[in-house]
């Protein structure tokens, strides 16, 4: 059962696109938590600004937008 808030959320919540950041850390199912000694998350559900730059990277062209543009290359 949804609580009352979320269906107040729910003809905002159609409009997005969700995006599965699972082929970005993923390979063979293999999960990476960091690489050479950079962790990507700060916690179990919050990613580091490693993995929140790799995650952008991403993404940007995703929106039409290059990663130069946008100050994240």
């Amino acid at each position: 059962r949804r609580a009352p808030s979320d269906a107040f959320l729910l003809p905002e919540l159609a409009r997005l696109d969700v995006v599965d950041t699972t082929p970005i850390f993923c390979d063979g199912g293999r999960c990476l938590a960091g690489k050479d000694g950079v962790s990507y998350y700060i916690d179990n559900h919050h990613l580091s600004v490693e993995g929140a730059r790799i995650v952008t990277r991403k993404i940007l062209p995703l929106l039409g937008v290059s990663a130069e543009t946008a100050g994240n290359g």
